[in-house]
């Protein structure tokens, strides 16, 4: 396959995303969250900016998310089915540039294609696209995407030593960022991810690499600890309890995205929380692989950067607080911290293929 059927390519994999999420669009509104984000908050319902740039919601600050809301609620009213397409229009975009990202990344077409397909469609998904309140992950991730884009743009320029296209590249790059946490605070990821990408293609370590995450840092942080200081008085931190916790919800996701069993709107945090529970013998029992594989597999960039992905993207949200209620663990937040995975298997999946499309049994397994 080769880029004159990249275009054909996409096409296929944006109809599968909508036919799959299609039914969505006949949802309503639900009790869950819909009225704090929309139904009841007389700021989107009045589209007062300034109200909706210095308040938060449920005790987040997602000034962005609650704009398109009201941008939504003035043209729209409260027809459902403007915000449930919006949410599937997104995650296409998101996936689109999934595809794109891959490409970039060095993955030959048909791979890049299978991980665009595996983001798009992965079960996990559903609950960010088809719940009008996770407006926020679909939005935040959309600009995410943008930002790392951008990004590599800025790396292809310094590359080429070309002066325009590093400055805004760069400055798009912070932007788009700022766009991101705007819409949903795990954005506070991206200057680690930045590191990321540095590593991966290679940039010399230079003061000019560190100054560049200090200003992602800025323009990134402060929205973030809005959020921070509003939630972080719930925290109660004990040893074992805490650690056992933390890696228990670091395991959960990893299953969630290769062994999606089921999934619920809450989860609620196995107890009692210690060794003794089977539970979280098996967590840490899988944890411990999880860094052994690392190690081992140290040499392969792109399984390290798949891996090194989701431990940047998820860890603001893992819980240390053995004690609490709702939302300990939730689908959504495997949103786009399973980018890199996605990357990993569509790589992997071509090469298997095209290895053992010509034996029988493995052709079978592999289309399986």
């Amino acid at each position: 396959m080769n880029n004159r059927h990249v275009p054909a390519l996409v096409a296929g994999i944006a109809a599968l995303v909508v036919l799959a999420y299609s039914p969505s669009l006949n949802n309503k509104f639900v009790n869950w969250d819909d009225d704090a984000h929309l139904l009841a908050n007389p700021f989107v319902q009045s589209l007062d900016p300034k109200e909706i740039f210095t308040t938060t919601v449920n005790g987040i600050y997602i000034p962005l998310t609650s704009l398109s809301f009201a941008l939504e609620y003035h043209f729209f009213k409260m027809d459902p089915f403007i915000y449930h397409l919006d949410n599937l229009l997104l995650h296409l975009a998101v996936t689109v540039m999934v595809f794109l990202f891959c490409l970039r990344c060095g993955l030959s077409v048909p791979a890049a294609g299978l991980a665009a397909l595996i983001f798009g469609l992965h079960p996990a998904h559903v609950e960010s696209v088809a719940w009008v309140t996770e407006r926020k992950d679909v939005l935040y991730a959309f600009f995410y995407m943008l930002a790392i884009l951008c990004y590599l743009d800025h790396l292809r320029a310094l590359k080429e030593s070309s002066t325009y296209g590093r400055g805004w590249a760069f400055w798009l790059t912070l932007i788009f960022g700022a766009l991101s946490i705007l819409a949903k605070p795990s954005a506070l990821s991206l200057p680690g991810v930045l590191f990321l990408l540095d590593w991966f293609f290679r940039r010399k370590l230079t003061i000019r690499f560190c100054v560049e995450k200090i200003y992602c840092g800025l323009a990134v942080f402060p929205v973030a600890w809005v959020t921070y200081a509003l939630l972080m008085h719930t925290q109660v931190i004990k040893f074992p309890e805490s650690v056992l916790t933390g890696i228990w919800c670091f395991v959960f996701y990893i299953q969630k995205m290769f062994y999606p069993d089921y999934f619920v709107l809450v989860y609620h945090l196995p107890v009692p929380v210690a060794l003794t529970n089977p539970v979280y013998a098996i967590s840490v029992l899988l944890f411990i692989v999880f860094l052994a594989s690392l190690w081992y597999f140290r040499k392969n960039r792109l399984f390290v950067f798949a891996n090194l992905f989701y431990i940047l993207s998820i860890f603001f949200l893992l819980r240390a607080d053995y004690n609490v209620g709702l939302n300990v663990v939730g689908d959504r937040f495997l949103y786009l911290p399973m980018l890199g995975w996605c990357m990993l298997l569509g790589d992997s999946g071509i090469k298997l293929w095209e290895r053992y499309r010509n034996v029988a049994i493995p052709r079978a397994t592999l289309l399986f």
